[in-house]
């Protein structure tokens, strides 16, 4: 048993992804971190980490002179760097949860690599009972809903994106969740035709007075009452464990939306 404490303490580990540097934390993981991205910010104290560059292109060179035993990867966009790693020799572990039940398996599988298993489950215990708290109150009237992750392209979340499962269970419905993708590409007139009452805006710089000036939007529900709303981010884009605070989020979204559609 003490050649296992000891082993686990001398983990080093690198995350090149964000997500998964705020699960490590959360796991009081953190002491065994060496190095992360420059968009691992949270917590604040991932700040502090050494950076090795950022999500598409770290710097291999720096990923090695860190040594580390493991380095944490998202598919398939860091696929260029994982097969890179691996020809190097070094231990790659993809993780890329598609749903709010992929988030739970991430954590319990990062919580046996990094010794704190115990940890993980009783934070996996804590997320399902505020989940299921959230699951009891969905509002019955589900307005229409599209999420904007960009604007050029017109990208969205599809059936098989966590994102989705956010916006099922904050009580509305994603006006591409019936297409099996994890995410797509949308045509603005699919988006004029599908109707939304609510616009949310989940990038850098989202501007809800552009998208009123959209050609053929003005015409659009959510256009029509001012239901354009704008959120943070991050919170939406890392599967991670506050995905329960995107849900609290859009949950007071949609039910201002519901508010105005009633007046």
């Amino acid at each position: 048993m003490s050649l296992i404490l000891v082993f686990v303490a001398s983990l080093r580990i690198i995350s090149l992804v964000p997500s998964v540097t705020e699960i490590i934390y959360l796991l009081h993981a953190d002491s065994l971190l060496v190095a992360n991205t420059i968009y691992c910010d949270y917590p604040p104290q991932a700040k502090e980490k050494p950076k090795v560059g950022d999500l598409l292109h770290p710097k291999v060179e720096k990923i090695i002179k860190y040594h580390p035993d493991y380095v944490f990867v998202t598919l398939p966009m860091q696929k260029f760097v994982s097969d890179k790693l691996k020809k190097l020799g070094f231990k790659v572990v993809a993780v890329s949860p598609e749903s709010i039940d992929g988030i739970f398996k991430t954590i319990i599988e990062i919580g046996k690599i990094t010794g704190k298993e115990r940890r993980a489950r009783f934070v996996v215990d804590s997320l399902k009972s505020i989940l299921d708290s959230l699951k009891s109150t969905i509002p019955p009237e589900r307005p229409k809903l599209f999420f904007e992750l960009s604007p050029r392209p017109l990208y969205t979340p599809g059936k098989k994106s966590f994102i989705n499962d956010i916006i099922h269970i904050a009580g509305a419905r994603n006006i591409f969740g019936d297409v099996k993708m994890s995410y797509l590409v949308a045509k603005q007139e699919d988006v004029i035709r599908k109707n939304p009452d609510l616009i949310v805006l989940s990038y850098p710089g989202a501007n809800p007075k552009q998208v009123r000036k959209r050609i053929g939007w003005a015409e659009v529900n959510a256009v029509k009452k001012g239901c354009i709303f704008k959120v943070k981010a991050d919170l939406f884009a890392r599967p991670g464990p506050r995905f329960v605070d995107a849900i609290r989020v859009l949950r007071s979204i949609v039910l201002g939306c519901i508010s105005s559609k009633r007046r």
